[in-house]
């Protein structure tokens, strides 16, 4: 067979069944209904009998404390598989939410953007998230949509620098800050690379993604970043008038 290249929930059960495999390896889990689903990003091998995914990149393990944005793979009832861009799919504990309980918990399906936390994880092992807050204080219950962390409904999710993540989540980020003076929008930014936008003008959503790529290979101050924001904006006019 080609050579056929999977990300973490890729569902390979029909080359399993062409091939009459029998050994599932590594990268790669059976779930509940009896599909097998890749569990990180790399090269599919079939060798007689046997199946699995190579490596071909350097692990990404999430750190605990960690927020990171992720897509649901798998909703198994108890708990989700949510890839995270980690080496292996992370596990969300369906109740794992602000206010949740057995009769009342959020019915997230396959795609769905989710913003999250990391509890626990190590090399080797599937991560473990949660997407309730921390702190003893008051928390915004899930059903209001004010919770800290969740479902991401609508907008657009940016991949850009992990580095650049940890720079934009600063207190008073002058590009965040600079954007917010012209245009009003929504954002959570996940340490995975991975950044949420939102805002009412569809073209502000893209707009935003389009200043993010262009400062993360800058350490912008208060000035470049204005100085940046003001030249896309201006180009955006333009294109719009």
């Amino acid at each position: 067979m080609d050579r056929v290249i999977v990300a973490p929930g890729t569902d390979v059960s029909q080359v399993i069944d062409e091939n009459n495999v029998s050994v599932v390896g590594g990268g790669l889990t059976r779930i509940k209904d009896g599909r097998v689903l890749a569990t990180f990003a790399g090269p599919l091998f079939v060798d007689e009998q046997r199946c699995w995914v190579g490596e071909t990149h350097k692990r990404n393990t999430p750190m605990e404390g960690d927020v990171v944005i992720g897509t649901i793979v798998e909703a198994g009832g108890e708990t989700y598989s949510v890839d995270i861009g980690a080496p292996r799919l992370a596990s969300l504990d369906a109740l794992a939410f602000d206010g949740a309980s057995k009769r009342n918990s959020p019915n997230l399906q396959p795609g769905a953007l989710i913003f999250a936390r990391v509890t626990k994880s190590a090399v080797d092992m599937e991560p473990q998230i949660t997407c309730e807050a921390t702190g003893s204080g008051k928390k915004k219950d899930w059903t209001t949509g004010e919770s800290q962390f969740g479902e991401l409904k609508g907008g657009c999710v940016f991949t850009v620098r992990r580095s650049s993540c940890r720079r934009l989540s600063e207190t008073n980020n002058p590009v965040l800050t600079s954007i917010g003076k012209h245009v009003p929008f929504e954002v959570c930014i996940g340490f995975n690379g991975k950044v949420w936008v939102n805002a009412e003008n569809p073209q502000h959503v893209v707009l935003i993604g389009a200043i993010l790529k262009a400062s993360e290979k800058k350490n912008l101050d208060k000035a470049g970043a204005d100085t940046l924001v003001r030249q896309l904006l201006s180009a955006l006019a333009s294109i719009s008038s």
